[in-house]
């Protein structure tokens, strides 16, 4: 049976996921003021303080369901960034995975709660087990993308509702790319550097093909993962 996040975390070593994490996520010295004036151990040391205690509560946190009745799994695929390759991690509802096959959506979820992470399931193909640490660490980094508490969680949603709002009521302030481009090429003081036509060309090559490659190996871990779940439900 796959298992959950938050049963994963718990079997996990502590301070190889704290490592991965800082790996994922390496410390801003100079983001936060409060830095302003402290040593870099003194910083690293509460930044891995916070860190562990992130662990600590996926580990214990009572699971939720998820609020809009899906169930998710988390999984591991390859993709190519800066021509090497290099695992990537992606989340899909199994609902979908079961209609769709491998053309099932693959999904953001740092908008939900720590307590529905915690709830994820986590396939267990070939793939996915040998990056579990890595894959582990991308969940708690996104878990905390809005505060290790998810503190700044409500403030977002809300930004999110009132730029909604203006849209559908008109009042929202859009402006086109080449007014945009003008006013940042006049901060500046001097033209962007574009690319020419053959450039472009080639660019768009280069790009089309890096996408073919993630998208197979998507959709060929989608497949593993569609069998998994076949097996666990009878489906």
């Amino acid at each position: 049976m796959m298992k959950t996040v938050q049963e994963w975390l718990r079997e996990l070593d502590t301070e190889r996921l704290i490592e991965e994490y800082i790996c994922r996520d390496p410390v801003q010295y100079d983001r936060d003021e409060s830095n302003f004036g402290r040593t870099v151990g003194e910083i690293r040391d509460c930044h891995i303080a916070l860190v562990r205690d992130l662990i600590e509560r996926l580990r214990t946190v009572l699971v939720k369901k998820p609020k809009k009745g899906y169930q998710g799994v988390l999984f591991v695929y390859r993709i190519i960034r800066d021509m090497i390759e290099e695992p990537a991690f992606g989340f899909a509802h199994i609902d979908e995975l079961l209609e769709k096959g491998d053309e099932a959506d693959n999904y953001a979820y740092e908008f939900c709660e720590q307590a529905e992470i915690a709830g994820f399931l986590v396939a267990d193909t070939p793939l996915t087990i040998q990056y579990i640490y890595e894959l582990m660490a991308d969940v708690m980094y996104e878990a905390s993308f809005f505060g290790f508490e998810q503190e700044d969680l409500a403030g977002e949603w809300e930004a999110i509702r009132t730029a909604e709002k203006e849209i559908e009521d008109g009042t929202a302030e859009l402006r086109p790319w080449d007014e945009l481009k003008a006013e940042m090429e006049e901060e500046q003081g001097y033209p962007f550097d574009e690319e020419s036509e053959d450039e472009l060309e080639l660019h768009r090559k280069i790009i089309g093909a890096v996408m073919d490659y993630s998208t197979h190996s998507m959709k060929k871990e989608l497949t593993a993962v569609l069998e998994l779940i076949k097996e666990e439900t009878g489906k």
